[in-house]
């Protein structure tokens, strides 16, 4: 559960290829995939799962009632196994519709979402675009923590830097 979002400049610039993005697991197959036109978002795969969503609330709800901007934990039950409502535990946001059929943005692992105040919320792909917008590679080693009960999140690097850290909160 990774998004070719993350590398898709890399694969363009290197390859000269836009990469598609699929979202697979060893327990339900190939369950949402990108399509040539729209490579990177997520499409379900209505041929291989039966695709549920768990809400905020607690709350199921099929493919058909998910709203645009909406974010939910992805549930599947594969086809020809023997698992039933397979909760992954990754979360996904409502991107746009196509077609009636909501187009995904992988979000990250519910147990890699940080939420700070019931308000921020800061998945690993939001922190990864920091990173490299601050001008840091997304690549190098580094982990965001919650630090409790003052809600704020610290970012540890690491290898040593050419810059403060001072300077490398500033840029952050």
């Amino acid at each position: 559960s990774t998004d070719a979002r993350l590398y898709a400049d890399f694969f363009k610039k290197e390859f000269g290829v836009e990469p598609i993005n699929s979202y697979s697991a060893t327990e339900i197959g190939c369950a949402m995939f990108g399509r040539p036109d729209r490579k990177l978002d997520f499409f379900p795969n209505l041929r291989s799962v039966y695709p549920e969503f768990l809400d905020e609330k607690g709350e199921v709800k099929k493919v058909y009632e998910l709203k645009r901007e909406n974010v939910y934990e992805f549930i599947a039950t594969p086809y020809y196994s023997a698992f039933t409502r397979y909760r992954i535990k990754d979360v996904f946001k409502v991107k746009d519709f196509y077609d009636g059929c909501p187009v995904f943005t992988f979000e990250g692992r519910t147990q890699n979402i940080l939420d700070i105040l019931n308000y921020y919320r800061f998945s690993e792909d939001l922190m990864a675009k920091v990173i490299a917008d601050a001008g840091f590679k997304s690549s190098d080693r580094w982990v965001v923590s919650k630090i409790e009960p003052e809600q704020r999140l610290d970012i540890y690097f690491e290898k040593e830097w050419s810059v403060t850290a001072g300077q490398a909160e500033r840029q952050i």
